[in-house]
């Protein structure tokens, strides 16, 4: 997505992942969905678990895992290339969920239905980084 290689958004949604076990195609969902004026309720994120925790744990981390293990070089350019695979298959299966039209700040609601409030000044960074970039479309 146009939104991860913006200046300073990769480095924050790989650190969000890092340390807060946040996963980098939610955060990048959600965005999409606001700046598409679709809210993302806890419904919503239920139903999103529902269609891609199977698929993120036995498809996304173990690649993941086996590439962060090996060495620089083709191998592991490899394995990376087999885990963005397997991300874009999950950003899908989170592209056909149904939503409905309204306001929202989805990162917000993501952040209170993980029930990690620390996260809020995380979230903020994020939101400066991408300022100017994410305007919502017109209705």
């Amino acid at each position: 997505m146009a939104l991860y290689a913006q200046a300073g958004v990769a480095p924050l949604c790989l650190q969000g992942q890092r340390e807060h076990g946040l996963r980098v195609n939610w955060l990048l969902w959600l965005l999409w969905l606001e700046h598409r004026h679709q809210v993302a309720d806890p419904e919503l994120l239920d139903t999103a678990a529902a269609h891609t925790d199977s698929w993120y744990a036995g498809a996304i981390v173990p690649w993941r895992q086996l590439r962060c293990r090996a060495a620089p070089g083709p191998q592991r350019e490899g394995l990376l290339r087999a885990e963005l695979l397997c991300e874009r298959e999950e950003l899908r299966r989170l592209a056909r969920l149904q939503t409905r039209r309204g306001a929202n700040d989805n990162l917000a609601t993501y952040i209170q239905w993980l029930d990690q409030p620390a996260l809020d000044t995380w979230c903020g960074r994020l939101r400066d980084a991408l300022q100017g970039t994410l305007h919502p479309r017109p209705v």
